[in-house]
């Protein structure tokens, strides 16, 4: 039984009788304030969600950004790399298959362990604020302009 009327027309007695259930409007406005406080925290949880779903987004945009200048980065010490053996294989026209295989893998690596803390901080740029700033200077400092032109013309 629901006793809406602001004077009880229900007397609160029965409330104990086996089967019957006695609300009022204070046990009605308990309930829509429980419920209130309820959707407000689940709507909290689900803000701060998309909150950090967003910025994972954002985080996710701005790499792409960053890939073009990464690619070209590898790309030049891709080149360094060939070029340096091939200078090699030049002056040390003697050389075994097995003395190219180590001095190849050898280069590589040095080439690999200098562009390393430049890959890392090209992902840090990724989250900067002064991201194209920051891009721009990265790019200047490889002199990558050349390589990022060439590599968007041959994606079109």
């Amino acid at each position: 039984m629901i006793d809406m009327a602001l004077t009880r027309d229900i007397d609160p007695n029965l409330e104990g009788t086996d089967n019957i259930f006695l609300y009022n409007i204070d046990d009605l406005q308990d309930i829509i304030d429980t419920n209130l406080q309820e959707r407000t925290e689940a709507a909290e949880k689900i803000l701060t969600m998309i909150e950090g779903e967003l910025n994972e987004f954002k985080h996710w945009v701005n790499l792409l950004e960053v890939v073009p200048v990464i690619t070209a980065l590898n790309k030049k010490a891709s080149m360094i790399q060939t070029s340096t053996l091939e200078s090699i294989k030049r002056k040390l026209p003697n050389l075994t298959d097995h003395e190219i295989k180590i001095i190849d893998k050898h280069t590589k690596s040095i080439v690999n362990q200098f562009f390393k803390d430049p890959l890392i901080k090209l992902k840090e740029i990724a989250n900067s604020f002064h991201l194209e700033k920051e891009l721009d200077v990265f790019i200047k400092v490889f002199n990558l302009a050349n390589s990022l032109k060439e590599n968007n013309q041959s994606e079109r």
